[in-house]
């Protein structure tokens, strides 16, 4: 745990001491309950540099009243419906907004005009920002570690982001598809249906990597590259391949799974 999660932490145990012995100022319990009857579900309690740090006015889940949570730029960063929440030293500012159900947590940032909702987890050092969309319509969806998502990206439907992977440009990974370690995914490509890219690997272009098919090593699918029917690819790799291993160039190494 780093100092300033110690810091928060204990700050956050000092608070509950103070809220058992009543001794939390009179301001601040004003404040949260006059948010909890304009409807809102926190305030910004504190201001640390050009964010806020916020404080719950009514229970929310796992997240209970006169809890500390991250820190955002203005209230229009984090709705005040859903049980959308944000936690530790996370911040959330610009234009960006978190609503629905969606957590970010630790140390990751949204910013920009980025968009984060409904059931989404965003972990770690995550960087989430420009014009980029993480939903999880269709599923829960999962981003940590060192990852960036940004530009127009969109990612949704159950998809598991992890390592340092990069997703970009006007790519689109859903459908459970995973990306991980160091792997690269932009351009106008779309990796989903339980597809996975990892290790060095980039899909990019107008490529369309799916149906359990599998990007690893120093990889490359790009162009009009249509990939399906649980194929591995540990190379570059510009044709069509289909569910019957029918292929228009040797440029690669194929395997089934």
């Amino acid at each position: 745990m780093t100092d300033e999660r110690i810091r928060i932490a204990s700050e956050m145990m000092k608070l509950a001491k103070d809220l058992v012995a009543g001794t939390i100022d009179d301001e601040t319990l004003t404040r949260l309950d006059e948010a909890a009857r304009e409807h809102k579900k926190y305030i910004l309690w504190k201001k640390e540099g050009n964010l806020w740090r916020i404080m719950a006015c009514r229970n929310l889940g796992i997240v209970g009243r006169c809890s500390i949570g991250g820190l955002v730029e203005s209230e229009k960063n984090l709705s005040h419906d859903g049980g959308s929440w944000i936690f530790d030293n996370a911040k959330v500012y610009g234009n960006a907004r978190v609503l629905g159900n969606a957590y970010i947590c630790d140390n990751a940032e949204v910013y920009g005009n980025a968009r984060v909702y409904n059931n989404v987890g965003v972990y770690d050092n995550v960087k989430i920002y420009g014009n980029a969309k993480v939903h999880g319509e269709h599923g829960g969806t999962s981003v940590r570690d060192g990852v960036q998502i940004f530009d127009n990206a969109e990612v949704y439907g159950g998809a598991i982001i992890y390592g340092d992977a990069r997703i970009f440009g006007k790519a689109a990974v859903y459908g459970g598809a995973k990306v991980y370690g160091n792997a690269k995914v932009y351009g106008n490509a779309d990796v989903h249906q339980s597809a996975e890219v990892y290790g060095n690997a980039k899909v990019y272009g107008n490529a369309k990597v799916y149906d359990g098919t599998q990007v690893y090593g120093d990889a490359e699918v790009f162009g009009n590259a249509d990939l399906s029917g649980n194929v591995k690819v540990v190379m570059k790799v510009d044709y069509k391949i289909d569910k019957n291993g029918m292929q228009k160039s040797a440029h690669t190494i194929l395997a089934r799974i």
